[in-house]
């Protein structure tokens, strides 16, 4: 029975192993949290809460931080208000630095009623708690800089 036990472990571990599971943040970004800005943005607002923690900090280029609380930082009505549509995920680097901590560069093409597409990038920072990401640090970043483009 031991050694059943120790087979069927062992067994777990490796298929764990050999691809992505489910706490793989890359796979969480693209197939997850992308979506939501991609189809009817202004209808997902409280599901795309979820993929943040309580308190966003922000780093501005002027380096000014800030920390907001998550539904006064994600402000969908206002960039709707503005013309805004939909954002749909161009190109995403993933860096996990450890197993809880991932990095995400991501380019972003921008539809709006009245105006040309745009493209625009961020950074991310993600933390894995109680079993799922969640975004905590954000920066807006010069998309050809980060080869984004």
């Amino acid at each position: 029975m031991r050694i059943l036990l120790l087979v069927l472990c062992f067994f777990g571990l490796t298929a764990q192993a050999d691809g992505p599971g489910p706490n793989d943040p890359e796979t969480w970004y693209k197939s997850n949290y992308a979506p939501l800005w991609a189809d009817q943005p202004g209808n997902n607002r409280d599901q795309m809460l979820t993929y943040y923690t309580d308190i966003v900090t922000t780093y501005a280029d002027d380096g000014v931080v800030t920390r907001t609380p998550k539904d006064e930082w994600l402000v969908l009505d206002g960039w709707i208000a503005e013309g805004w549509l939909t954002a749909t995920l161009q190109t995403l680097k993933t860096e996990r630095l450890n197993d809880s901590t991932a990095v995400f560069k991501a380019s972003w093409l921008d539809s709006y009623t009245d105006a040309p597409d745009e493209t625009s990038c961020g950074w991310y920072l993600a933390g894995l708690v109680d079993g799922r990401w969640q975004f905590f640090a954000y920066t807006d970043i010069d998309c050809e800089t980060h080869g984004l483009i």
